[in-house]
């Protein structure tokens, strides 16, 4: 590529409340929170040269609804269905599968 090398990173933090409700082996459960991120990039041209930066940064609200099932009494597996509310009215939509298990 002519430009170079891209090189981000980011940082989120994510801080809420769950409501579990227990129903035999299956779990329904609900998250509400606050989320922030900070990212930070630059695109490096030939000989390490920064041709250019960029940074970002913002804070929303965040819900999840989801199921687990207990697979045995220590382990279980799920999904959560998870909105992010960004600035500027965007929403990002993802799903989460989990594993868990109690030590």
């Amino acid at each position: 590529d002519a430009a170079g090398t891209y090189r981000f990173a980011g940082t989120s933090l994510l801080a809420g409340v769950t409501y579990d409700i227990p129903l035999g082996p299956v779990t329904l459960g609900a998250r509400v929170g606050g989320h922030a991120w900070r990212v930070n990039g630059q695109v490096v041209g030939v000989g390490s040269t920064v041709l250019t930066k960029t940074e970002d940064s913002g804070a929303g609200l965040y819900y999840s609804l989801g199921a687990s099932y207990a697979v045995s009494e220590r382990m279980s597996i799920g999904t959560y269905y998870n909105v992010f509310n960004l600035e500027d009215g965007i929403r990002v939509k993802s799903v989460d599968v989990r594993l868990s298990y109690a030590f």
